[in-house]
């Protein structure tokens, strides 16, 4: 189930109307999409990468810098920068439809505040994903397997085990989840379980694409 689909439904469940939790109104789909559009992220990530896991192309662009180091971090860089752009314009976009309506723009959609805190921690996510896909791309040479395994983690999966399994709660897209159903900052313990998953995927993928041989 989508972070949106389980707002909505808490929300009509809340409003006592329960009997609203099986569909979705019309102008709430911007921002079902907006869930689903994680897809860019991973995608994104995986390509800045992916663009040169051919053997002849990264030859040439360890040929045109010594430092694979220098080359690694630029395209983490490079990899923020895009998702972070990308992720506040389709953010925008899908708040566009809501910004005049006032009266639903202060109700919210659903039940669902329209905060900006909620969609700073959605740009934040959408940001965590991108790195991670970058860093299993640049690890593992396949974009496939960076960007298959993430996708079905985090559209679904994820939240099934969780429920099973509510360990999993600090878990990366768990955390953010939650901040953006709350729009409250989330425990320090939680940002630092996050912040370790990040940058123990990101030290081993650029670790692994420093020492890798070009042939």
């Amino acid at each position: 189930m989508s972070w949106f689909g389980v707002l909505q439904t808490i929300s009509y469940t809340q409003a006592g109307r329960p009997e609203d939790t099986g569909g979705i109104a019309a102008a709430d789909w911007p921002l079902l999409a907006l869930h689903y559009g994680q897809v860019i992220p991973v995608l994104l990530g995986a390509w800045i990468f992916g663009q040169d896991m051919a053997t002849g192309t990264r030859r040439m662009m360890f040929l045109a810098s010594s430092s694979r180091i220098r080359i690694a971090c630029g395209k983490m860089f490079l990899a923020t920068l895009l998702t972070s752009a990308t992720a506040l314009v389709c953010s925008l976009g899908a708040l566009t439809p809501f910004l005049g309506a006032s009266e639903r723009a202060a109700d919210g959609v659903g039940g669902f505040q329209l905060s900006p805190a909620r969609f700073g921690w959605l740009i934040g996510y959408w940001v965590v994903i991108a790195l991670l896909s970058a860093a299993i791309t640049a690890a593992t040479r396949n974009t496939v397997i960076a960007v298959a395994p993430l996708l079905i983690w985090t559209i679904g999966l994820s939240d099934l085990l969780t429920n099973a399994l509510p360990s999993l709660k600090i878990v990366f897209d768990q955390v953010f989840k939650t901040a953006y159903q709350s729009g409250f900052t989330p425990s320090a313990s939680e940002l630092t379980a996050t912040a370790i998953q990040l940058i123990v995927v990101m030290t081993i993928g650029a670790v692994i694409f420093i020492r890798r041989d070009c042939g």
